[in-house]
């Protein structure tokens, strides 16, 4: 159900999400998940928050797309407890208060991660917008990230960069509505 959502989203141009195969999301949302647990957090406070607002539920449908040549990533969850996937939007708000500037530290690299709010108009029910900077080996990348809920649903939308301005943003707030809104094929209830 989720990668018929998603097949039917369109970006604020007009273009087509290119979905990814249930493999990819099974062994990217895997690999994420594992990776979160293992890493050292610092300070620790922060590891549950990171976790909380990182995971995916384990009864919820989730699907991967991306946009724009690959420049920008949708995460669609479709759950069975909207409570449960309000706490991740609730989560991913509490963890940039707290834990704006964290070190997590895995086997393979130390990544230091900096979240700076950014504020928009709310999309779906709640939603969180920030500045995701993250440094490892001296390379630095940065995403602007909004994670948005409605009902049973929940979206990160994912771009690369910082936004040059508010028009910027507000294209990410319609993408992630659109894939908060869309009906599955053959019908099928919108949050």
């Amino acid at each position: 159900m989720v990668a018929s959502v998603l097949s039917k989203v369109r970006t604020p141009t007009g273009g087509k999400l290119t979905p990814m195969s249930a493999k990819q999301v099974r062994q990217a949302t895997s690999a994420a998940n594992a990776a979160a647990r293992s890493a050292v957090v610092t300070p620790a406070a922060c590891k549950e928050l990171s976790l909380k607002a990182s995971s995916v539920p384990e009864t919820a449908g989730v699907g991967m797309a991306t946009a724009t040549g690959g420049k920008v990533v949708v995460a669609l969850v479709i759950g069975k407890d909207p409570d449960e996937l309000k706490s991740r939007v609730t989560g991913a708000r509490e963890l940039l208060q707290t834990c704006a500037k964290v070190t997590l530290k895995s086997a393979k690299q130390t990544v230091s991660q900096t979240l700076t709010p950014l504020t928009m108009d709310r999309v779906g029910d709640d939603s969180v917008a920030v500045l995701n900077t993250q440094s490892t080996s001296g390379v630095t990348v940065v995403m602007t990230q909004l994670s948005a809920w409605k009902g049973n649903r929940m979206v990160t939308v994912s771009g690369v960069g910082k936004p040059s301005d508010a028009s910027d943003l507000a294209e990410l707030g319609q993408l992630a509505t659109k894939a908060l809104t869309t009906a599955a094929a053959g019908g099928g209830a919108t949050a």
